[in-house]
């Protein structure tokens, strides 16, 4: 039986010492640096809302980082954009709007 936290751990611990060394990378689409933060890395684990990912989708972008430093070098173009209109409660005179 495969032990999947165990794999897991050791590539994740792999990934994040490729990771620390990259510091950061000028990109062209953004004609500035993408800084390589903890808090980046903390996105390959964790969704938005710090809900851990699937332990399918970690493995795939643990495997996979070591393309993203390259990726990020030769970006020239705008590949996806995604907009979203959220709703927020606002309290407004003790009500909730």
């Amino acid at each position: 039986m495969i032990n999947k936290g165990a794999d897991l751990s050791e590539l994740r611990e792999k990934t994040r010492s490729l990771y620390s060394e990259i510091g950061e990378i000028h990109c062209p689409f953004f004609k500035g640096k993408v800084v390589f933060n903890s808090e980046g890395f903390n996105h390959i684990r964790y969704k938005g809302d710090r809900k851990e990912r699937l332990w399918g989708d970690q493995k795939i972008r643990y495997e996979l980082f070591h393309f993203a430093p390259e990726i990020i070098r030769d970006s020239k173009t705008l590949q996806e954009y995604d907009e979203k209109n959220l709703f927020v409660e606002v309290k407004k005179n003790k009500r909730t709007e």
